[in-house]
């Protein structure tokens, strides 16, 4: 995404690795958040997005993209690169509603009334939608995290336990060759003794 992004850009990275990362591969962090516990809250993401939110409302960046790896199944985890700001209304297409709503027919845009004003009730909706977006993201990451761990330990434990299985089988084989050299130099000098 960086090397196909055609102007400058910057970054707030979460948690170390992810700095690290970046930092050493020649991106512009402006800012990082550790979130520290292993169960991170929506209070603990909500300086991620006041920050973000901060910068596109001043003008320091013209779009805000949210990247984060999306759990799917416990072996299947994806990359997500999606905007998160501008917020842009979404799209039917894809969704469950789309499947349902197939043959309605469409329907000319509703005037509804706000109290308060539209305006008001945006400006703090907004800024929440835009902190729960972020928090999802912090928690799906977590998700393939931890499935991407359990998975390595599991297989980790399969391969410790082959090893032990092979190692166990090598150690019997020595034990019987042992065996049998003792027993037949014992032989060798029962015969030897013989004559």
């Amino acid at each position: 995404f960086l090397k196909q992004a055609t102007v400058p850009t910057s970054i707030c990275a979460v948690g170390r690795k992810g700095r690290d990362f970046l930092i050493r591969h020649g991106a512009r962090v402006v800012a990082e958040f550790s979130l520290g516990s292993r169960h991170p809250t929506l209070l603990d993401t909500t300086p991620i997005a006041r920050t973000v939110i901060e910068d596109f409302t001043r003008g320091i960046c013209d779009q805000v993209w949210l990247i984060y790896t999306e759990f799917i199944s416990t072996l299947t985890q994806r990359p997500v690169v999606r905007p998160l700001l501008p917020i842009t209304p979404g799209r039917l297409q894809g969704s469950v509603l789309d499947r349902f709503l197939v043959d309605l027919p469409p329907r000319a845009a509703l005037e509804y009334i706000y109290e308060p004003n539209p305006q008001a009730i945006l400006t703090v909706v907004l800024p929440r939608f835009v902190e729960l977006q972020i928090y999802q993201a912090v928690l799906e990451a977590q998700a393939s995290e931890h499935s991407a761990r359990m998975v390595a330990m599991r297989n980790a434990t399969e391969s410790a336990a082959e090893l032990v299985e092979h190692l166990t089988l090598q150690y019997y084989r020595a034990r019987q060759e042992a065996i049998t050299r003792e027993m037949l130099d014992i032989a060798g000098g029962a015969e030897a003794l013989k004559g």
